[in-house]
């Protein structure tokens, strides 16, 4: 299954890059606790490893395994993170330049659900997942529009 969100930023993709072309940053701009510890490799690297902590519903520090599969600076970065069993989950950022602002674009491939949480998936998502992914996003407009004004602005 596949889900996508945008944002438009007043930012060049060079500009906004350092938020998310550097894994450990998203927690500057995550709306729940996100941190990430490098196990192997260059942190950031295609082939680097790491384990990270996030929020879930009745597990606020969950713990998944993952590696970065995509890092193309300033345009794609994209990791592939596993859970406890062993699902895997990819999330891709494309920065696509249009003039003077930057669509960041999230792609997030998951697998699809199966059992009770096929039923219930609809409603989790558009209650807890979709939102909370925009927001994050639109943390992630707020950090990089005003990092790129305290550094004189947007270059066309």
């Amino acid at each position: 299954m596949q889900d996508r969100w945008t944002v438009e930023i007043n930012a060049t993709p060079e500009q906004i890059w350092p938020l998310v072309g550097d894994l450990p940053h998203h927690a500057d701009w995550s709306p729940k606790p996100y941190r990430v510890n490098w196990v192997s490799g260059e942190a950031n690297a295609v082939g680097s490893t790491f384990e990270s902590f996030g929020w879930l519903p009745r597990k606020p520090d969950n713990r998944m395994e993952g590696e970065v599969t995509e890092n193309d600076r300033p345009r794609r970065f994209a990791v592939t993170t596993k859970d406890d069993k062993g699902n895997s989950y990819v999330n891709t950022f494309v920065l696509t330049p249009n003039g003077s602002t930057t669509t960041v674009e999230k792609i997030q491939d998951t697998p699809d659900p199966t059992g009770f949480m096929k039923v219930m998936w609809p409603i989790l998502n558009g209650a807890f997942v979709h939102g909370a992914q925009q927001k994050g996003l639109d943390m992630l407009k707020a950090k990089a529009e005003a990092s790129a004004s305290s550094s004189g602005g947007a270059a066309s």
